[in-house]
């Protein structure tokens, strides 16, 4: 696998100060196609959303006085929350396309198997690690002279920075692509903890189940005078809701997060 990871003037610092961000871009290949997701790294927090979410806040800034703005949020996957001070994971995750809630789960502790296997790349040391997590087995490839016990999505635990993280079908495969250290705590209020405008509902994971549970027995239950349009595009949405559900497949990051 060939990184393509480029540190613009970038030292290291196993310390953070109360006003600077660590970002690391990672990117997703699923099959095909290819995302670009970010990890933010902050004295009080961690947090990983995709890199379009950067795109809609910048233009949130842009248009929001324009009268314009109505809701430019993508579809999102992986999107997760932790702070340091809970051992719990924040994240979002929708029903409806139109709708995410702030789910809120109990941190799973991930029992790393760290092998002898070492490679390098472009000039890093990584080292090989093995986890079962969630009905998958996963191998990571980390560096332990960046001493952050982080990496992609919920994966944490290893003594180093993930720089490459894969399940042994290699259907998700995340690759560390590019570091960036800000000289602020970047503020992801407008669009991870909100949507703008829209402020999201917090819900316990037994909350999404159920609703999620209601929301597939009945789809149409919410729809006021619907259009024959808008029952046909909710009779589809709904089958293919059903369809993901028995893959296992529901959204990238129900995948991961099925127990």
């Amino acid at each position: 696998m060939k990184f393509l990871i480029v540190f613009f003037l970038f030292v290291f610092q196993t310390t953070f100060s109360q006003s600077t961000t660590q970002r690391y871009f990672y990117e997703l290949k699923n099959g095909s196609t290819s995302k670009v997701y970010v990890l933010d790294i902050n004295e009080e927090s961690v947090k990983f959303y995709k890199h379009d979410f950067l795109v809609s806040d910048s233009l949130y800034s842009i248009y929001k006085d324009s009268g314009k703005i109505q809701n430019i949020m993508y579809r999102t996957d992986f999107a997760v929350i932790k702070n340091k001070s809970e051992n719990a994971f924040i994240e979002l995750k929708s029903i409806e396309v139109s709708e995410y809630y702030l789910v809120k789960e109990e941190v799973i502790k991930q029992d790393w198997k760290i092998e002898k296997e070492k490679k390098s790349v472009n000039g890093f040391t990584l080292q090989k690690a093995t986890l079962n997590y969630k009905g998958r087995n996963w191998i990571a490839w980390f560096n332990s002279e960046i001493p952050l016990p982080y990496g992609p999505y919920k994966f944490q635990g290893l003594p180093g920075l993930i720089f490459e993280l894969y399940d042994s079908e290699n259907i998700f495969h995340f690759s560390l692509i590019k570091s960036q250290r800000l000289d602020s705590v970047f503020d992801t209020s407008n669009f991870l903890e909100n949507n703008f405008e829209f402020k999201r509902r917090t819900i316990s994971e037994n909350q999404y189940n159920k609703m999620l549970k209601e929301y597939i027995k009945d789809p149409y239950k919410n729809m006021q005078d619907p259009t024959v349009e808008d029952l046909q595009y909710k009779k589809k949405e709904s089958n293919d809701l059903k369809k993901w559900i028995e893959k296992d497949n529901i959204e990238i990051l129900n995948i991961l997060g099925k127990k």
